[in-house]
């Protein structure tokens, strides 16, 4: 009787792991050579299915948080400048714990005084918030801004100051004298959030005398039903927050399907390119060259003022570009198309990388170089990789830009060592490995 018990325990374990689906799957991670020495080494995604994840220093400087990446299509009044600002500040508000719809309120009510204009400066009110009197002299000489570069950051810093210190509690006092609510972040109406927030951060003006106006709190305000209506479009202009470019929401295989369909026997893995396409085919069919923005042209070695790239992230490609342009990062290399295998040395059949197909970047690769003797430990970081210091060195808010068009970082592989130039075309989510271990320690190392 011990002896069937037993049996029977154990049918039972393997009935259950057998019924139990497997999340985990092994990344194949393939070591690739540059032509001509312009990336020395670098790695590339093959068939792998993975998720968008985005990351920043945490709030107390010990790590690294997710953080939301939510966008702004078909607000056509606003410029890319402008939009791009409303989207860093809504995900700011997201990131802190406010609801989509307080957020929506917020940047309705930034929308109406500033434009989203970071400089706005209008008879003594300055800054996104209009800020006036004191709260505009506090923000000039305690937060004092020496560049264009700070100014959003800087608002945002002193904003959430102003929250924490009193605003906070005088919003919900608002709330509750409103319609009972106490709790402003948890709203779930973008016209309530657009009236409290305008009402007791605004400096607005009420006029009771104006019989079409909203009434809020026993007053009239005139400017609420613009705001409510830009609050409203906001929401409605959010994109779904599935961020990865023309791929996004699709695994590499169906990415690679849409390109080269003519893989299907191959299980639509790049690295049997070379078995249906010869080089020539694959550039006069797939490849379009793009011109760098103007200010990368003016900072990269000759040979590399166009970039090389397969025509399905054409678009994408430009946009990142620019968005790069917009940020601290001094590009002195780049590159994206080249035909090759995964080793220049020992070349085999059946190994091509992403480069091959246009679908991978490398950036700065002498600053951002693939760390050849990784054992887990900043030790093994080349000393020249020093982000947030040296500004040809890539920073995870570089690295979020290129995310958000759907490359993967190769820092994230978490079965080879960190290679810090390298991006391709996929879908992240389980390989942020390194993010904490490798990028925070390189940074500190770098600040000291």
């Amino acid at each position: 009787m011990h002896y069937v018990f037993k049996f029977k325990i154990m049918l039972i374990i393997l009935i259950f792991a057998l019924c139990t689906p497997t999340y985990a799957k092994e990344t194949n991670i393939n070591m690739v050579s540059r032509f001509k020495g312009h990336v020395l080494e670098s790695i590339d995604l093959s068939d792998t299915t993975l998720n968008p994840i985005y990351f920043q220093l945490d709030k107390k400087g010990y790590g690294m948080d997710p953080y939301s990446t939510y966008g702004f299509i078909g607000l056509s009044e606003l410029n890319s400048s402008q939009t791009a600002i409303l989207g860093k500040i809504y995900n700011h508000f997201i990131d802190n714990d406010y609801s989509e719809e307080a957020a929506a309120g917020i940047c309705a009510c930034i929308w109406k005084v500033s434009n989203f204009n970071i400089s706005y400066n209008n008879n003594g009110a300055v800054g996104l918030l209009g800020w006036k009197g004191k709260r505009a002299d506090i923000l000039k000489n305690k937060y004092g801004i020496h560049s264009n570069h700070e100014l959003l950051n800087i608002q945002l810093k002193y904003l959430a100051d102003e929250l924490n210190n009193s605003y906070s509690k005088d919003l919900n006092r608002l709330l509750y004298k409103y319609n009972g609510q106490k709790d402003f972040r948890k709203i779930k109406s973008s016209s309530i959030a657009a009236d409290i927030w305008y009402i007791g951060m605004m400096d607005a003006k009420s006029d009771d005398n104006n019989k079409n106006a909203p009434m809020v709190n026993g007053h009239k305000w005139p400017e609420l039903t613009d705001i409510r209506n830009k609050a409203d479009r906001i929401l409605n202009a959010k994109s779904t927050g599935k961020i990865g470019g023309v791929f996004a929401g699709m695994s590499n295989s169906d990415i690679v399907a849409t390109i080269f369909p003519e893989l299907e026997p191959y299980h639509f893995q790049i690295k049997y390119l070379d078995e249906i396409y010869e080089e020539k085919t694959i550039y006069n069919d797939l490849i379009v060259v793009i011109d760098l923005p103007e200010s990368i042209q003016k900072s990269v070695n000759y040979q590399y003022r166009t970039i090389s790239v397969n025509k399905f992230i054409e678009e994408d490609v430009k946009q990142l570009l620019n968005d790069l342009t917009k940020t601290n990062l001094e590009i002195v290399d780049i590159g994206c198309w080249n035909w090759r295998g995964v080793d220049q040395k020992n070349p085999t059949p059946n190994n091509q990388s992403f480069h091959s197909a246009g679908l991978a970047i490398d950036i700065n690769n002498k600053y951002n170089p693939r760390c050849e003797e990784w054992d887990g430990s900043v030790k093994t970081i080349p000393e020249i990789y020093q982000p947030t210091v040296n500004p040809k060195c890539l920073t995870l808010d570089h690295a979020n830009i290129l995310k958000k068009y759907g490359f993967l970082w190769g820092m994230d592989f978490k079965t080879a060592a960190p290679d810090i130039m390298h991006f391709s075309i996929g879908e992240v989510d389980n390989d942020k490995y390194h993010l904490y271990d490798f990028y925070y320690a390189a940074v500190k190392r770098a600040q000291k």
